[in-house]
């Protein structure tokens, strides 16, 4: 290379050969499916790595053809055609967003990882709590008399320092959770929708919870866990770490 040019790639002159210039760093598998979830809108969420746009309802087919385009809406309605509707859905950076409880996770079904930057975009507030206790369980839930479900379940503790309310979780392997939350010693239930007083009757680590015609058992599963107590302290007992 002559004076004359190197003078002028060092004045800005004229650009650098191709094989000169920089190359930005390759982007890892990580960035790229960050990078492919965004909120294009207020309380919307699009992930272009499942063609897909949200609300606080679930999956939206006129944003994703608003945000995404005809061709991914198309594909969408595709992808949809016969299937019940879901509950809470995946995102392909791994996070996971649960309708009834109107809460993301950044570690998808691990939900221990709150996140709450995801929740404020697309519930518009901020939600979940620190998790105390996760337990495995076993639950018979019984409506007007009637089996719903037998069969295992999780019990989580969660507390949420902002408010004060501790809330205790119970949900089956379906989605379905229901949420009992101790507001100054009176109990309430939530399915996610809607909410009734409740009450509870601790039999050690089993515990008996009831609101309208609803009828929920809970028992903890640990092999090092003893059979009996000689004194209960109530609902925390079912879902404390000991």
């Amino acid at each position: 290379m002559n004076a004359l040019l190197v003078a002028a790639l060092g004045a800005g002159l004229i650009a650098a050969p191709p094989a000169a210039q920089a190359r930005p760093a390759p982007m890892t598998l990580a960035q790229s499916q960050s990078a492919a979830v965004s909120s294009p809108a207020p309380g919307v969420i699009c992930d272009r790595g499942t063609s897909s746009c949200y609300d606080r309802n679930g999956v939206s087919l006129p944003l994703t053809r608003q945000h995404l385009g005809s061709w991914a809406e198309w594909r969408l309605t595709r992808q949809l055609a016969g299937r019940p509707v879901a509950t809470e859905f995946r995102l392909s950076d791994g996070s996971l967003c649960d309708l009834r409880s109107q809460t993301c996770w950044s570690d998808g079904f691990g939900q221990r990882q709150v996140s709450r930057d995801l929740s404020q975009r697309l519930f518009g507030q901020e939600q979940g709590g620190r998790e105390m206790d996760r337990f495995d369980g076993l639950c018979n839930l019984v409506k007007g008399g009637r089996p719903v479900y037998d069969g295992p379940c999780s019990l989580r503790r969660v507390a949420n320092s902002e408010r004060g309310v501790t809330r205790y979780m119970v949900r089956q392997p379906d989605g379905s959770r229901y949420t009992f939350s101790d507001r100054s010693g009176r109990l309430e239930v939530s399915d996610g929708e809607r909410s009734w007083p409740a009450t509870f009757v601790d039999h050690g680590y089993t515990g008996l919870f009831r609101w309208r015609d609803m009828t929920l058992v809970a028992t903890r599963e640990h092999s090092a866990l003893p059979l009996n107590r000689a004194q209960s302290d109530g609902i925390t007992q079912l879902f404390l770490n000991r």
